[in-house]
């Protein structure tokens, strides 16, 4: 693993980590500090992070913080849930959609966990972003090759939503072998949401105020043959 500290200046972990080309999440934990998170080669949920202020301005070296979790390499989403609170989201060997978060006032990371039943490969491709200053959603396309999502609420204090199937009913097709790819999710901030399958509508307006509609999320699932946008 070789990670880059400051201009042209590199350093590099004293021995193998993970995998060739292994899938890295990286996000501000704090104003200050940087983290990232991957899958290493002991099938272990990893963190490494950058403070200036110690560890004379290098990263610290990667620390497992959970058992065997995911296979080696595997793809982890990571973002920033509240101003206190880092979360990461993976697909386990159970198949299932794991969160691990560090609250910083507990200053240590919680063990993945899962947050739903069986739904997609281990290992597949999950994003994870803010809708809004109070829900928190994840994506992923599980194994019946629809892109699902699952959400937090938290003004309500209750656990994850399941991940919902009707998102991408009747929208995009793929072909057999494609569940578990690629999904991206990122503010539109300022633009109008303009949606023309009406399941996603349905999902769209029944999670998001109107108020939320402007500050809205491009979602996109990239198959092999193509990519889609919901806000075309």
């Amino acid at each position: 693993m070789t990670i880059a500290v400051s201009g042209t200046r590199l350093r590099r972990s004293p021995e193998p980590v993970a995998p060739p080309g292994s899938a890295i999440a990286m996000a501000k934990q704090t104003d200050k500090v940087v983290t990232a998170m991957f899958v290493d080669k002991d099938q272990r949920l990893a963190v490494a992070w950058l403070n200036p202020d110690d560890n004379d301005g290098h990263w610290h070296l990667p620390q497992a913080i959970s058992g065997a979790v995911a296979p080696p390499g595997s793809a982890v989403a990571l973002a920033k849930q509240t101003d206190s609170v880092l979360t990461a989201m993976l697909v386990g060997h159970d198949r299932k959609l794991q969160v691990a978060w560090l609250d910083l006032a507990a200053g240590s990371w919680h063990v993945p966990q899962p947050i739903a039943g069986v739904l997609a490969p281990p290992g597949a491709a999950v994003a994870l972003g803010k809708q809004s200053d109070e829900v928190f959603a994840a994506l992923v396309v599980g194994d019946d090759r629809r892109l699902q999502v699952a959400s937090l609420d938290l003004s309500e204090g209750q656990p994850w939503l399941w991940p919902q199937t009707d998102l991408s009913r009747g929208g995009a097709r793929r072909r057999p072998g494609d569940h578990g790819q690629a999904v991206a999710v990122a503010p539109r901030v300022g633009e109008q949401l303009h949606i023309k399958q009406a399941p996603f509508r349905r999902w769209w307006e029944e999670t998001v105020p109107e108020a939320q509609s402007r500050s809205s999320f491009l979602i996109m699932a990239r198959t092999r043959r193509s990519v889609f946008d919901h806000t075309r």
